[in-house]
């Protein structure tokens, strides 16, 4: 009997790149030197969000945390990772290169009397 609370796929912070930065703007002469903004990257998908709202490192890091798995980028990646751990992904390349074998096609053309017949 399977476990209906195993996740499918897990992702934790080893599969991130964390970039900080000086966030500038107002704020006074800290946000100038002190490095509180937070990019976080997702090595597999691309998928990158930033935070540079607030005057917290903590909470500019949870809000490029948001920003990044709600990215297109992010959201197809997980959507391919469900569909194979769950085992009904299809690559399309192959799936088309199946369908165009000979014994797949259909082919007509138009006969003398311009009704369309199989070749």
């Amino acid at each position: 009997m399977e476990d209906k609370n195993k996740p499918l796929y897990s992702v934790d912070k080893r599969d991130f790149e964390m970039q900080t930065f000086c966030t500038g703007g107002n704020g006074g002469q800290n946000q100038n030197r002190r490095k509180m903004g937070c990019r976080l990257i997702h090595r597999e998908s691309g998928a990158v969000g930033e935070g540079r709202e607030e005057r917290s490192f903590e909470q500019n890091k949870k809000n490029a945390f948001r920003k990044l798995i709600n990215t297109d980028k992010f959201q197809k990646w997980l959507k391919i990772q469900t569909a194979k751990a769950l085992g009904t992904y299809v690559d399309t390349e192959e799936w088309v290169k199946e369908q165009m074998q000979p014994e797949n096609l259909k082919i007509e053309g138009r006969n003398e009397e311009g009704k369309w017949e199989e070749i």
